[in-house]
C-alpha cells in the first residue's frame, strides 16, 4: 500500500503549487495570500488498510540519545538520526463476546446500523509562543513541557477532521454526532480553544499568537501560517479534561499565572507549582514562532497577547454552549450554563433508546492530572442511570478519564466501576486522558457471583502524541436481541509533504525520547486499536431497540472497511 505515499505527494504538489504562484515582482497575487485549504490523500483510508508505525530507529540513536549528545530538541537531526514513520499492513477488527452469552450459536437477523460517530480525544493544541509554556524543560519527561511537535498540532488535528469529512462523501448512512472527550487545550488558554472550535465550526484558522510570523515566506508552509478547515458539518459535543481550566493540566490557574500568560516574561512554571528551582533543561520558556523549527527560547520577551488567559469552569461552559453549530448549546442546558457545571446528557437520535452521559472528571479542589467526581455529580449521575433504566435505554458513558485514573474527589474508580456494572444496560465507557489505545471489560468482583455481564470501558489516543490517532464508532442491532460495537482507528490522511504529517513524523521521533520500547509497545497496542465488540442486550431495552429507527447501510462494513 506504499502506493498511498506517491498519490499524497502528487495530491500535495497538484493543490500547492497555485497558492504557492506568485506575479511579477513588487506584486503579490491573490492565490499567493489566500489561506489554503489542505488536501489528504486522494485513495482513503483507515487503520483497516495501512497503519504508520514508528520506524526502527539505529542502536546508535538510542546510544546518544542516551549520551545526551542527541538531544530532543535537535530537531534539525531527527531524520539524520533515523527517526519518523512507515506504513505497515492495516488491522483488521478483533472480536469479543465476552459480554455476549449465546453469541456463537445465535442466529441473526436484520443487521441495521442504529448509531455512528466519531470519538477524537486530548487534541490539546497548542499555542508555543505563551510566555507561560514549559518549553525549556529539555531535560525532564513529565507533563506538558516540551514536545518537538507542539508548533504543528493544529494541522494534525484539522487533518482528522478533514479526513472525516472527506470520508463522510462515501458514507451510505450519515455521520451522526462527533464527541470530543477532554483537554482541548493544552494550556487552557483562551485561544487555543478557539483554535479548536474553529477546526470544528470551519472557517479561517490562525494558529498564531502575539505578532504574525511567517517564518517560510509564502501560504501555507508553515506551522504559523492560516489555513482553512472545512469543520466536521456534525452536530458535535466535548467533555472537559484535566487541561481545562487548570495551568499546565496540573496547577491553579491563579492571578499570578494568569498575569503571566497575557505578559511577555518567560514564567517559571516549574517552580511556581513544584518548588524546582530554574536550571538547565528544567527551566520556563517558549518557541520562536519566527523560526523554521520553533526553535526553544527560555529568556526574553514573547510578543503578549491578552487572549492567553484560561477560562475558569463557569466560562468555559458558557464559552462552549455558545459556540456556532449544532446542537444549540452541545449539550449544555440555559441551567447548566448558569450553574457552570460541566456535564450533561444527551439522546443523539430521536426515537432511539440510547442516552450518552456525558461526566466533568475536572478536579477543582485538589488540582493535578487526576479525575475527580464530586458529591453533586455523583447525585446527577444516579439519577441519569436510573432514567434510562425506567426509559429501557441502551447507556454510553463519556468522560476526559478512564475510571482508574479517577483518584481524587468524592467518588473514585471503584465507586465508579461499581455504580456503572450495576446498571446491565450500561454497555460503553469511552474516555481518553492516557494518550493512547486501551480495552478492558469492567466486571466488579463484587458482581461477579451474581453473573452480571460488565460493560466495556475503551480508551481513544490524543491528536497530540504519535500515534496521533482517532476513532469511529457504529452500534448494530443484530436483529435478535444482540449488538455489536464497531470500533475503527483512523489515521490522519495526510499527505506525506505536508505540515500534518510532519507532526506525525516528529512525534514518533518524540516518542522514542519518551519510551526506548516504542514500536514494541506500539505493537501491543494492536490488541486495543480495531475491536469488534458483541453484547446480550437485557429483554426490555432489546425491545425497545426492536422498533427503533435505523440505517440499512452498515458504514463500518460497507464504507470503512472497503477502502
Amino acid at each position: 500500500m506504499a502506493w498511498f505515499g506517491l498519490l499524497g505527494r502528487l495530491c500535495w504538489i497538484g493543490l500547492t503549487l497555485p497558492l504557492m504562484a506568485c506575479g511579477s515582482e513588487g506584486e503579490t497575487s491573490e492565490a499567493s495570500t489566500k489561506a489554503p485549504d489542505y488536501p489528504i490523500t486522494e485513495q482513503r483510508y483507515t487503520t483497516l488498510q495501512q497503519v504508520w508505525w514508528p520506524k526502527e530507529v539505529p542502536a546508535s540513536t538510542l546510544a546518544e540519545r542516551n549520551a545526551g549528545t542527541f538531544k530532543i530538541n535537535d530537531l534539525d537531526r531527527y531524520t539524520e538520526m533515523g527517526f519518523g514513520v512507515e506504513l505497515g499492513p492495516g488491522e483488521p477488527w478483533i472480536e469479543h463476546d465476552e459480554l455476549a452469552p449465546g453469541w456463537q450459536s445465535h442466529t441473526p437477523g436484520t443487521r441495521r446500523s442504529l448509531l455512528f460517530f466519531w470519538h477524537s480525544s486530548d487534541p490539546q493544541v497548542v499555542d508555543e509562543e505563551s510566555p507561560i509554556r514549559l518549553e525549556g524543560v529539555t531535560g525532564l519527561s513529565i507533563g506538558s513541557t516540551y514536545r518537538p511537535q507542539d508548533h504543528l498540532v493544529t494541522q494534525a488535528f484539522e487533518s482528522q477532521v478533514r479526513t472525516v469529512r472527506a470520508i463522510m462523501e462515501d458514507l451510505q448512512r450519515p455521520l451522526d454526532f462527533t464527541i470530543v472527550t477532554g483537554d482541548l487545550a493544552d494550556g487552557g488558554q483562551h485561544n487555543e480553544l478557539d483554535w479548536v472550535f474553529k477546526i470544528l465550526e470551519g472557517g479561517t484558522v490562525d494558529p498564531d499568537s502575539g505578532k504574525d510570523d511567517d517564518p517560510v515566506k509564502g501560504p501555507g508552509n508553515d506551522y504559523n501560517d492560516p489555513y482553512v478547515s472545512r469543520g466536521i458539518s456534525t452536530p458535535w459535543y466535548a467533555t472537559i479534561g484535566n487541561h481545562e481550566v487548570q495551568y499546565t493540566g496540573i496547577a491553579d490557574a491563579s492571578q499570578e499565572v494568569q498575569d503571566a500568560a497575557q505578559g511577555s516574561d518567560v514564567f517559571q512554571g516549574l517552580e511556581y507549582f513544584a518548588g524546582i528551582a530554574p536550571a538547565d533543561g528544567v527551566r520556563g520558556g517558549f518557541r520562536d514562532g519566527s523560526t523554521l523549527n520553533a526553535d526553544v527560547t527560555t529568556e526574553g520577551p514573547t510578543p503578549a497577547d491578552p487572549d492567553r488567559y484560561i477560562p475558569d469552569l463557569p466560562e468555559l461552559v458558557s464559552i462552549l454552549s455558545a459556540e456556532p453549530g449544532d446542537p444549540v448549546g452541545h449539550g449544555y442546558s440555559t441551567e447548566d450554563v448558569d450553574a457552570g457545571r460541566g456535564y450533561y446528557s444527551f439522546r443523539p437520535i430521536d426515537g432511539l433508546p440510547l442516552r450518552l452521559i456525558a461526566l466533568n472528571t475536572l478536579s477543582l479542589d485538589i488540582p493535578g492530572s487526576e479525575g475527580a467526581i464530586d458529591d453533586e455529580q455523583w447525585a446527577w449521575f444516579q439519577a441519569e442511570l436510573d432514567a434510562a433504566d425506567q426509559a429501557h435505554e441502551i447507556v454510553f458513558v463519556a468522560s476526559h478519564h478512564a475510571a482508574s485514573a479517577i483518584k481524587l474527589g468524592d467518588h473514585k474508580r471503584a465507586d465508579v466501576e461499581s455504580l456503572m456494572a450495576s446498571h446491565d444496560n450500561i454497555i460503553l465507557h469511552l474516555c481518553g486522558h492516557s494518550h493512547t489505545s486501551d480495552s478492558k471489560i469492567i466486571l466488579p468482583d463484587a458482581e461477579a457471583a451474581s453473573g452480571h455481564r460488565g460493560y466495556w470501558e475503551v480508551q481513544t489516543p490524543s491528536t497530540l502524541d504519535f500515534p496521533m490517532q482517532t476513532r469511529f464508532w457504529e452500534l448494530v442491532d443484530e436483529g435478535d436481541g444482540f449488538v455489536t460495537l464497531y470500533a475503527t482507528i483512523l489515521e490522519q490522511n495526510a499527505p506525506e509533504d505536508s505540515l500534518a504529517h510532519q507532526a506525525r513524523q516528529i512525534a514518533a521521533g518524540h516518542g522514542w525520547f519518551q519510551n526506548a520500547k516504542l514500536r514494541e509497545d506500539f505493537d501491543m497496542r494492536k490488541a486495543h486499536r480495531n475491536l469488534k465488540l458483541h453484547f446480550k442486550l437485557p429483554d426490555d431495552v432489546a425491545a425497545a431497540i426492536a422498533s427503533a429507527p435505523a440505517q440499512d447501510s452498515i458504514a463500518s462494513e460497507d464504507t470503512l472497511a472497503s477502502y
